[in-house]
């Protein structure tokens, strides 16, 4: 059932939308004035994928920077360790974030679910 989340002028090219599809939250993505929708929250640690990025229909989670291909919710990348510039950290810091890296390395990273969107009159439709 082909059901309206946003209109077309409300979603900036290159932008996402937070969109509620009955029970379940998407995040709603402009490719170039094409439009995708996914599963919200990130397949790595369920961070909310609308407050990513989203360049070309790679959409980078916000969190742990994993990436995922808006067009079939596939994973392009793994999560990314964090850069904390040149200085050297505190060994309590770097024993830490070991420990942190060793972790990430055991969650599996899921792909996303999508949904077949369409736009009718400005209007964007998403198939649930």
């Amino acid at each position: 059932m082909w059901t309206e989340v946003a209109r077309a002028a409300d979603v900036a090219d290159g932008g996402l939308k937070f969109v509620k599809l009955g029970s379940v939250q998407a995040a709603l993505a402009n490719c170039d004035g094409t439009f995708y929708a996914v599963a919200r929250r990130c397949g790595h640690m369920n961070a909310p994928l609308d407050q990513g990025s989203l360049a070309g229909h790679v959409l980078t989670c916000p969190l742990h920077y994993a990436q995922f291909d808006v067009r079939d919710g596939s994973v392009l990348a793994y999560p990314l360790d964090r850069f904390y510039g040149g200085e050297p950290l505190p060994s309590a810091a770097r024993r830490q974030l070991a420990v942190e890296e060793r972790l990430q390395r055991k969650i599996r990273v899921e792909g996303l679910a999508t949904w077949p969107v369409r736009v009718v009159d400005g209007a964007v439709q998403v198939d649930v």
